[in-house]
């Protein structure tokens, strides 16, 4: 179990590594945050001044290992535009982002769970279909796009919920349903299969025959057996959500890392934009390293496949 883990965690490291090293370049090709601060009437005196004192003056590779070494102390640097630290502007922002997350991973998989559960115990109807259409519109459609149709149609038209922001309570429904629209799709369609599986068992038949209302043999006996499958699919999901929150947040103003990210990549902010997808990374790795570990104590048969590969 402890090698296990330690395998795990060793290779999110890794992974966080290559993210570092990835985001490091890609910031640079962004553009240079000088033209940002300086303006076009700057000297090149001023650009070489400037330059010098954010290291842009060094060779690339002094410029990444510096920042790893102040990243592994924990120390993302301060942000070039907004001159604060970048931990501190991502602190801020990171509330508005796990209670996006959040709401729309409720709304996916209560919501999901519910319908792929009622479209299987109907299969063949008219509701099934019209089930399996929201499925495939969900899988569809674009989030940004149903962001779009759904300001204009609630926020716009009808004028029920506000269009951006996060000012009151309501505010997060749009952006959490534009979210959370492809996952509950996902999870409609598992739990809709894995149901049509289980409701062909023998013990489903056992239990119509002894006079079982469908409803506790949908809900009790069938229902609860289904959920192994879609539930895999839930570990990952929150974490997906987290970090795949980027468009939404800038379709709807909501002010949470996305929406920082996107104003980091405008502003050539090197440190910030490094910063916030380390944290995006970090964040996705831990989702992903708590499930890893939930599927050992859950099955220890995933253990034992992965201790019988390394003996290949």
């Amino acid at each position: 179990m402890i090698r296990y883990v330690a395998r795990r965690t060793i290779a999110a490291l890794a992974t966080l590594l290559v993210v570092s090293i990835v985001v490091f370049v890609a910031g640079r090709l962004a553009g240079d945050p000088r033209s940002h601060l300086l303006g076009d009437d700057a000297t090149p005196d001023q650009y070489a001044a400037l330059g010098q004192k954010l290291g842009l003056d060094q060779p690339l590779y002094v410029q990444y290992f510096k920042y790893l070494g102040l990243l592994v102390r924990g120390d993302f640097g301060d942000s070039i535009s907004q001159h604060r630290p970048t931990l501190e502007l991502i602190g801020q922002r990171m509330p508005a982002t796990l209670e996006l997350a959040l709401v729309a991973f409720l709304f996916a998989t209560v919501l999901g769970l519910a319908l792929g559960v009622f479209a299987a115990a109907r299969r063949g109807r008219i509701t099934d279909k019209i089930i399996q259409f929201v499925g495939l519109t969900g899988q569809a459609l674009p989030s940004f796009w149903l962001g779009i149709m759904l300001i204009f149609l609630f926020a716009v038209h009808l004028r029920w919920l506000p269009a951006s922001g996060m000012r009151h309570w309501d505010s997060i429904i749009l952006p959490a349903v534009a979210l959370g629209w492809y996952f509950l799709a996902s999870f409609l369609g598992l739990m809709r299969s894995s149901m049509l599986d289980v409701l062909d068992a023998e013990y489903i038949t056992m239990a119509k025959s002894r006079g079982l209302s469908p409803l506790s043999i949908t809900w009790k006996h069938a229902a609860r057996n289904a959920l192994l499958a879609p539930l895999t699919f839930v570990g990952v999901t929150l974490g997906t959500l987290i970090t795949g929150s980027l468009v939404i947040e800038t379709v709807f103003a909501w002010p949470g890392l996305g929406k920082l990210s996107i104003d980091a990549v405008l502003a050539a902010d090197y440190p910030l934009l490094q910063g916030c997808v380390i944290v995006f990374t970090a964040l996705y790795m831990g989702a992903a390293l708590v499930v890893d570990l939930l599927y050992v104590l859950v099955d220890p048969r995933v253990r034992l496949f992965d201790a019988g590969k390394e003996g290949v």
